[in-house]
């Protein structure tokens, strides 16, 4: 016997529960999906449910595919159906016209990638499946009427950048991010301003929820009372507001006003009044480079803004920004007026109605009731987390400046044409010396 070839399946990196990872396929059952059987009369449904790390960048001119293996019975009417849902919306139908029935394999729906969202998503299965024979007074059939879904269906997450604009506090309780990547947080360290009980209890519950969203162990991250030992790192800072280090205030945009309010440099942004020719412009190269909208369709207005509890002086904040000691790092600030708000809102995390509404670069609580008051706001010190190519990133930056790029594109043409101009009047020369000779 003689072996010419070996092709292995690539291995696919370990990951977080329900965590679909760029490049790789990965079966329904990996994803607690299980052979499904639809049986009888009316729209019945079932779901197949995933994350999307928060860091991949969806580019609409890429492809989820689902290779669908499943049975239906014979004796269905041919307007019966399996319809297919993403996130709530109406993408496909497969349309079960064979009245003998059918047993298929590797049936294949691309879904674009912008569909989805970083995060939790759902492929909902719907059947509706109708008899063949109904009437009046007729035994109307229903046993046949049965469709299975097969747990050895595939689902193939594309090849994408890892890419996204950062700071957005939603991405850490989406799934740990920056400070869950790479998967041991190594790369993470905490730096606890306080040794009292309060503060020690919100970072070890921080640390869990983290863990906890992420589906990993972290059994890598640095904890520590000295920040010169986590300058290299993405840092958790915790602990009361008056002992966070000025420098990581000042970067966040954040100080403190007497009375125990705090006033915090607000970034209100709004779409760009575009005139006409813009507008035109950016559609024609959208259709050209299909990406996502860029952050410079937005024009930013600086104000600022006060808060205070509704006991005085009391709050809790949780900030993010860039690490001002090392470029594309993170920190994130989880503080409080006292150690005391901190342990209560920290704890109120754990709920998905109060983590759920955190965003952007500054979110905003009261200690005495943080999911009724949370608010959360943006900031214009936007930086970009990982990497997206040249091409990509070539093709944001056309996206964002069209006019630039028009103008462009016309010196390009009227460069092109002069040379060609000087070589067609250089050949004509030649060509009539060569004659009069």
């Amino acid at each position: 016997m003689k072996i010419d070839d070996v092709k292995i399946s690539p291995q696919i990196p370990p990951s977080g529960k329900g965590v679909l990872l760029p490049g790789y396929e990965y079966s329904f059952k990996d994803v607690g999906f299980f052979t499904t059987n639809f049986k009888g009369v009316g729209a019945k449904s079932t779901s197949l449910d995933f994350k999307l790390p928060s860091y991949v960048f969806l580019k609409p001119n890429s492809f989820l595919s689902l290779k669908i293996n499943f049975s239906y019975g014979s004796g269905m009417r041919k307007d019966s159906t399996l319809n297919i849902q993403i996130n709530g919306k109406y993408v496909a139908s497969i349309h079960l016209d064979n009245i003998k029935g059918g047993l298929i394999r590797n049936y294949l729906i691309d879904v674009p990638l912008s569909l989805f969202k970083p995060g939790y998503n759902v492929i909902t299965f719907t059947s509706v499946l109708s008899p063949l024979i109904t009437g009046y007074c007729e035994f109307v059939q229903t046993e046949n009427l049965q469709l299975t879904i097969f747990e050895d269906s595939k689902i193939s997450i594309p090849s994408t950048p890892s890419w996204t604009a950062m700071p957005d506090i939603s991405l850490f309780f989406i799934d740990g991010f920056p400070f869950s990547k790479p998967s041991d947080f190594s790369n993470t360290g905490v730096l606890i301003t306080e040794n009292d009980s309060d503060t020690l209890s919100s970072a070890i519950n921080l640390i869990a929820l983290s863990a906890q969203k992420a589906g990993y162990i972290p059994f890598k991250i640095k904890i520590s009372y000295d920040k010169n030992k986590l300058t290299n790192k993405n840092i958790i800072i915790v602990g009361s507001f008056s002992k966070i280090p000025k420098e990581y205030l000042k970067g966040a945009g954040i100080q403190i006003q007497e009375g125990g309010s705090f006033v915090y440099y607000l970034v209100k942004h709004f779409e760009k009044g575009e005139s006409s020719l813009n507008v035109k412009l950016r559609s024609f190269i959208g259709n050209i480079f299909p990406i996502l909208k860029s952050k410079s369709e937005f024009m930013y207005s600086k104000s600022q803004i006060s808060f205070s509890g509704k006991e005085e002086g009391k709050w809790a904040v949780i900030s993010e920004l860039e690490s001002p000691h090392k470029s594309r790092n993170t920190v994130l600030i989880v503080t409080a007026s006292d150690t005391e708000s901190l342990a209560r809102v920290v704890n109120s995390l754990w709920e998905p109605s109060v983590s759920g509404k955190a965003a952007g670069a500054l979110t905003v609580f009261d200690p005495q009731s943080p999911g009724e008051t949370i608010s959360s706001y943006y900031s214009d010190k936007v930086y970009y987390v990982g990497k997206i190519g040249f091409f990509s990133s070539l093709s944001v930056w056309i996206y964002a400046h069209p006019v630039i790029f028009t103008i462009l594109i016309v010196i390009i043409i009227l460069i092109l044409a002069y040379f060609i101009y000087r070589a067609l009047k250089n050949f004509k020369r030649k060509r009539v010396g060569e004659s009069e000779r």
